[in-house]
């Protein structure tokens, strides 16, 4: 009796296997996507600006009540004075500023690992330093944004003490 039940429920499960629809995928559009694509093009704005050296731009960019988590050692800023007294002080020690291979990805919210409207962003930064070094490092940031679309929040990874060291060595 056990066998007879124990095959009508496979052979129950392999008909039921074997004729039903194939499952459907719908695509849901997240709107936390079109944030991101606004926030992106925020974040390639900064990029811009502060490779053209703009002061005004890039303060443009930034919250008021911003905390910033640099790449220099312990350097965790909360206002956006200190963070542009850090652009200024890096601005003399190159002519030239780029960022190639760039890619952001939309941040996620790690409860529903769905995308929260923020950006990860991936770089290679290209400078070119005043003392004729060309550094060339990857770099790593995520940028969250608040309902004005300002920067609230940075986590910036790169080697900043290698680049430093580099660009302020005896000219060649």
């Amino acid at each position: 009796m056990r066998k007879t039940l124990y095959i009508l429920i496979l052979s129950a499960i392999a008909y039921s296997a074997c004729t039903s629809e194939p499952a459907k995928t719908v695509a849901v559009a997240d709107e936390n996507m079109d944030l991101f694509a606004q926030h992106a093009k925020l974040v390639q704005g900064y990029f811009d600006a502060f490779c053209s050296k703009d002061s005004a731009k890039v303060s443009s960019f930034i919250s008021d009540t911003v905390v910033r988590i640099a790449p220099g050692y312990g350097d965790t800023s909360t206002s956006k004075s200190y963070w542009m007294k850090i652009c200024k002080g890096w601005w003399p020690l190159f002519f030239d500023l780029t960022t190639k291979d760039v890619v952001m990805l939309p941040a996620i919210n790690p409860t529903t690992l769905k995308p929260d409207g923020n950006v990860s962003v991936y770089a290679t930064w290209v400078d070119n330093a005043v003392n004729g070094i060309k550094i060339i490092h990857k770099y790593h940031g995520l940028f969250k944004f608040n309902k004005d679309h300002k920067i609230i929040f940075a986590d910036e990874y790169l080697d900043a003490g290698g680049m430093f060291k580099e660009a302020t060595a005896p000219k060649k």
